[in-house]
């Protein structure tokens, strides 16, 4: 049709707006004819129907999504998008949740930079979003944006969704970033919740992946208890598959006794989110994450979103009938003891089984009451020996017993 453009997806916002044309064709992943609802974003009908689509030979791929840039009053954007991940393909190696989610960004960023409205129509927001229709009204909430990512998103975020909300570090001028602020540095954060009496902390680090929170006595809220906290709240919603929550090997092992309480299992992965990603997608999982705030909500991301957990631990604050230093009590830290062994090789700890005996006995020591986790270091000749468990006097002697072992059978030279 005369009123339609084909683009590569790139320009494809800019350049239907520039030319104000009613809908823009913009190149996919695979295949070949236009589906209603591919990748979630809903066919467009410029007059005629669009039935099929003859894409130029020279083409890099076979699939288009068609989308409705313009809406009925002219210069506004309206953005259809499902959001409900289990209803999209899989096209290869692509995740086409993420594509789908990737493809609005990019055209409602176009739009905002252009002073132009934007309308997102959320199919079944009403069944698969976190955060409830009522918002987070009145919720008074401090926000520390380490002068970051986060900066300019989380504070229009929650001013949309009616929070009463503190900004703290949201000025960045390019060296600023994490300086004395953030998740890293939350002290700022923790003054300012109690000197403003809010119910919520929310401390973010410089790319806005990860969140970090504070009570409202002003104690630091890491990411094992709010991993807790999460599982508790999607189990009641019906929608924690298996009862399962997947973390790294760093978690304290407070974590998985709390979780064991409340009959849910825990998976340990290697550190870092992909392994974390990758075990709840063999799992079927759907939260996931890391002692520092890096949470994965893989209903709505395959990725850490900081802000994303920030709203939706403080629609779980604002609706509960305690506060989040209760919720968070419900999880007792487990005293913790880390050593660092220097060593002639890294990678032979594991073969010598004087070292494997010695570990042994300390695990059957503690048995159900705590754990041991010994892994070389990524980038040092060295071996991380950590023990958790409830008595600090046991943990020291038997870190020593270990110690001693290992030095003794791999001492550095």
């Amino acid at each position: 049709p005369e009123e339609a453009m084909i683009w590569n997806w790139w320009d494809w916002g800019y350049s239907t707006h520039h030319f104000a044309h009613r809908s823009t064709i913009a190149d996919g992943a695979s295949h070949g004819e236009v589906a209603t609802d591919f990748y979630g974003v809903r066919q467009y009908h410029p007059g005629d129907e669009i039935r099929r689509i003859h894409w130029p030979s020279t083409a890099r791929h076979q699939e288009f999504t068609v989308i409705e840039y313009v809406s009925q009053q002219r210069g506004s954007v309206t953005i259809y998008l499902d959001l409900d991940a289990s209803s999209y393909p899989s096209v290869g190696d692509d995740d086409a949740f993420e594509t789908a989610v990737s493809l609005a960004a990019t055209v409602a960023a176009v739009a905002i930079r252009q002073s132009i409205p934007v309308r997102i129509v959320a199919q079944g927001a009403e069944d698969h979003s976190l955060v409830p229709t009522e918002g987070i009204a009145s919720l008074e909430v401090v926000l520390d944006c380490a002068h970051g990512a986060a900066s300019r998103v989380a504070p229009r975020v929650f001013a949309e969704l009616g929070a009463r909300a503190t900004i703290l570090s949201a000025a960045p001028d390019g060296i600023n970033i994490n300086r004395e602020c953030g998740s890293t540095h939350p002290d700022a954060l923790l003054q300012t919740v109690l000197q403003t009496r809010a119910r919520l902390g929310l401390a973010f680090d410089g790319d806005a992946d990860r969140c970090l929170a504070a009570d409202e006595k002003g104690n630091l809220v890491d990411g094992d208890p709010m991993l807790l906290v999460f599982a508790r709240w999607l189990r009641e919603q019906g929608r924690l598959p298996g009862d399962l929550l997947v973390t790294t090997v760093m978690a304290n092992f407070g974590l998985e006794e709390a979780l064991r309480r409340e009959g849910i299992g825990m998976v340990r992965t290697p550190v870092g989110d992909r392994y974390v990603l990758a075990e709840m997608r063999r799992r079927g999982g759907t939260l996931g994450g890391e002692q520092s705030g890096h949470i994965i909500f893989l209903d709505h991301s395959t990725t850490g979103d900081g802000v994303l957990t920030g709203v939706i631990l403080a629609s779980i604050v604002h609706r509960a009938a305690e506060p989040l230093s209760r919720m968070a009590q419900a999880m007792t830290r487990m005293p913790q003891v880390l050593v660092n062994v220097p060593v002639r090789d890294k990678s032979l700890w594991d073969k010598d089984p004087l070292i494997a005996q010695a570990v042994a006995r300390g695990q059957e020591r503690l048995r159900e009451r705590g754990r041991i986790l010994v892994r070389p270091s990524g980038t040092e000749n060295l071996v991380r020996v950590m023990l958790e468990g409830p008595d600090r006097e046991e943990l020291d002697e038997m870190v020593g017993e270990i110690r001693q072992v290992m030095e003794e059978r791999m001492a550095a030279p």
